[in-house]
């Protein structure tokens, strides 16, 4: 059984959104705008979100139909046939593509910007740096680092407040005689400049790209989509006009880093230089994310034939689809060695509106066609207008740009034709909707994620593996001694994370070690007469799936293997996480590669988990044939009264236990030394946690931390549930 994970949140979702389009829209595009309409420019910017508004609520209600990674050209495709498909899907991948090359193009003039003594462009240094920033990113992409993504959230926030709080410190210097007069060009100079800014809002949509990693579509997406537009409308107006009102229009036009410059003119060369930074950093990110997400076109276009198959490929080890991204990354090479960055903009632009009206025709004939399996949780209001109204604006909008980059769309429509015919029509027989018009609907064939997802059942104890465990069985185990009766259900959570370059369904794919790993845990099962299932769940975060997982199952005790604590930092599956956010107890396991055990120290002391920790130590020795003894360390010269109690509550244990056991008490200063050198003669350690301040955990660990670490043995370490105070908290969402 495979599951894809759920575990975006709408904080999440509209980081995504925001860091699509908090980079060149804003950094680059504001000086050969403004040559286009003037003091306007905050209006073109406007303008042009006004007119995204159709395209964003149509592709909410398709991605809360079809919520399944694909996005742009899954819709197309799915409605008007696979040649519209064909069109989009490269459409899209150019536009996002061309977006980044504008963005590398202006990272070259911050750079130049930031160092001191840089004087005007220089064209030639700029190319270069943004070649180098290219093969970065193009290796970032390849190997799939996963944890490059986890900067997004802070960038975002880092990116969008230094803009936000330059805009406020640049008002109280506006130039009025700037500002008029307002629209120098009329509106044809004000709409040519909405087309010219419209790839700024290119990715207030990537939601929908990524709608299957999406908790509760029908809310979190189009919410989203709307929070992300009006929030970065608002920035953009708000950038555009302080830029307007504070730089003369003939030194704007002709600015290649004009953040820099308004941070001149506030505060100087230090504030050049820090603004000159956030760009730096955020028209990185930006080449590295479109790169990221238009890889994803290719790749699906392949899988459905109308690319050749190596584009549909992942590499089995880094799990990456290469031969999309190195493709991209050639057509980026090409453009930003013929092209200037006006030119990408306007292609970008003019390839964006074209996708978004071909978006607003699908809402159309998704809505006509009647389909019994088209059933969006969200529906775009006032239907028909909106549609129809994106589609006549985006065609007003292409003629505003010229007839140069009319000329480009011509022209990669007729190669994108003259493709799909050679190539693409021969191995694709599916029909679009708008083909089937007149058939019956009900037999039309569903798009994946069409269909409702089953529950989750309840599991009374969940195994999380990620794929590093020395043995699956004796996690199993401690799982099946932990169930609170024998007909509990044990889930088996094969947590595959994949990098996000990689979208999640292509990640489905089942290896031999998954089959080997299936096969031995469920054997063993089967010997202990345990009902368990075993899922492979496919994620960009393991720990975030695994939170949603135990979570939805209403599991009691969550099973994983211990990575050591000087890692906790670091790694992709910290247990000081897991510990403070799981909605459930935790139990883990430090493998020292013992796989019978013999003898089993139960480090045991009154309290609320002595229950479990008898009830595992019980059925361990059972299933080994082993000898339990519980053991607890005095001080030297402890009063008799506590040695006394200490004795009485051992007794207590070794009476209620029903198997052999004995007890021993350990004298020691020290108690982690004296718990370490009695390991030496055990082959199994089972011990409770302290519950200890986090930080204080973090940075020296607890005692029981520090015997675990220090054992000589394998050791089962159980956890009380923490989990309470973080989900009151909210700290489980998202991402």
């Amino acid at each position: 059984m495979k599951r894809l994970d759920r575990s975006l949140g709408l904080r999440s979702v509209v980081a995504i959104s925001v860091g699509a389009m908090a980079g060149g829209g804003l950094f680059v595009l504001p000086g050969p705008a403004s040559a286009l309409t003037g003091p306007s420019l905050w209006l073109a910017y406007l303008l042009a979100g006004v007119l995204v508004l159709p395209a964003a609520l149509a592709k909410a209600e398709l991605a809360t139909a079809m919520p399944s990674s694909g996005g742009t050209y899954l819709f197309i495709e799915r409605s008007l046939g696979p040649f519209a498909g064909a069109v989009s899907g490269i459409g899209a991948a150019l536009s996002l593509l061309l977006k980044g090359c504008f963005a590398l193009a202006g990272l070259g003039a911050y750079v130049l910007a930031s160092a001191p003594g840089a004087h005007g462009s220089a064209a030639r240094a700029e190319t270069a740096l943004a070649l180098g920033i290219l093969a970065g990113v193009t290796a970032l992409n390849v190997l799939g680092v996963r944890r490059v993504g986890r900067l997004q959230k802070p960038l975002v926030a880092i990116t969008v407040g230094t803009l936000a709080a330059a805009a406020v410190a640049a008002l109280p210097g506006i130039r009025r005689d700037f500002l008029v007069p307002q629209t120098p060009s009329g509106f044809s100079g004000l709409a040519g400049a909405a087309a010219f800014v419209f790839a700024s809002y290119a990715g207030v949509t990537k939601i929908a790209a990524v709608a299957e990693e999406v908790r509760d579509p029908g809310r979190t997406i189009p919410r989203g989509i709307l929070l992300s537009l009006v929030g970065m409308g608002t920035l953009y107006a708000a950038v555009a006009f302080v830029l307007a009102g504070r730089i003369p229009l003939a030194e704007l036009a002709h600015d290649a880093a004009p953040i820099a410059t308004l941070g001149a003119a506030i505060g100087g060369v230090p504030l050049r230089w820090a603004l000159s930074a956030v760009a730096v950093l955020a028209l990185g990110s930006e080449a590295n994310a479109t790169l990221l997400a238009a890889s994803r076109f290719p790749f699906a276009m392949a899988r459905d034939g109308l690319l050749p198959g190596r584009l549909g490929t992942v590499d089995p080890r880094l799990l990456t689809p290469v031969a999309s991204i190195l493709a991209c990354a050639g057509f980026m090479l090409f453009a930003i060695l013929a092209l200037d960055v006006v030119a990408l903009a306007k292609l970008a632009s003019g390839f964006q509106i074209l996708v978004f009206c071909l978006e607003n025709l699908s809402l159309i004939v998704f809505r006509e066609a009647g389909a019994a399996w088209y059933r969006p949780t969200y529906r775009v209001p006032l239907y028909p207008l909106p549609p129809l109204a994106g589609i006549l604006g985006g065609m007003a909008l292409l003629v505003a740009l010229g007839a140069d980059a009319l000329a480009g769309i011509a022209l990669f429509t007729g190669v994108a034709a003259a493709w799909h015919l050679a190539y693409g029509r021969s191995r694709v027989s599916r029909r679009g909707l708008l083909q089937n018009l007149g058939r019956r609907t009900d037999l039309v064939e569903a798009p994946p994620g069409a269909a409702a997802e089953a529950p989750i059942p309840e599991a009374r104890v969940v195994v999380a593996l990620f794929g590093k465990e020395r043995s699956p069985e004796a996690l199993f185990e401690i799982g099946a001694a932990l169930r609170p009766s024998p007909e509990s259900r044990i889930d088996v959570l094969y947590l595959r994370e994949i990098p996000g370059q990689t979208e999640l369904a292509g990640g489905t794919g089942e290896d031999d070690r998954i089959a080997a790993v299936r096969r031995r845990v469920l054997a063993i099962a089967g010997r202990l007469g345990v009902d368990a299932a075993f899922v492979v769940v496919v994620t960009h975060d393991a720990r975030r799936a695994l939170y949603a997982q135990a979570a939805a199952a209403h599991c009691e005790w969550v099973i994983v293997g211990h990575r050591r604590r000087r890692y906790a930092s670091f790694v992709g599956r910290p247990l000081l996480w897991i510990l403070h956010h799981l909605p459930a107890a935790v139990g883990s396991f430090r493998d020292a590669g013992v796989r019978v055990y013999q003898r089993i120290l139960v480090l045991a002391r009154p309290g609320p988990h002595e229950g479990e920790l008898l009830r595992v130590a019980v059925a361990l020795a059972r299933a080994h044939g082993g000898r339990l003894t519980f053991v607890d360390v005095l001080e030297p010269g402890a009063p008799a009264a506590r040695r006394e109690e200490v004795v009485r509550f051992h007794r207590r244990l070794v009476a209620e236990c029903g198997a052999p056991a004995d007890a021993e008490i350990l004298t020691g200063a020290d108690p982690v030394e004296a718990v370490v050198h009695a390991t030496a003669g055990a082959d199994l350690l089972i011990l409770a946690s302290e519950d200890e301040p986090p930080l204080r955990r973090l940075v020296r660990g607890s005692v029981s931390d520090r015997i675990v670490e220090r054992a000589l043995c394998s050791v089962v370490q159980l956890h009380p549930d923490r989990g309470s105070a973080a989900r009151s908290s909210g700290a489980g969402d998202g991402r």
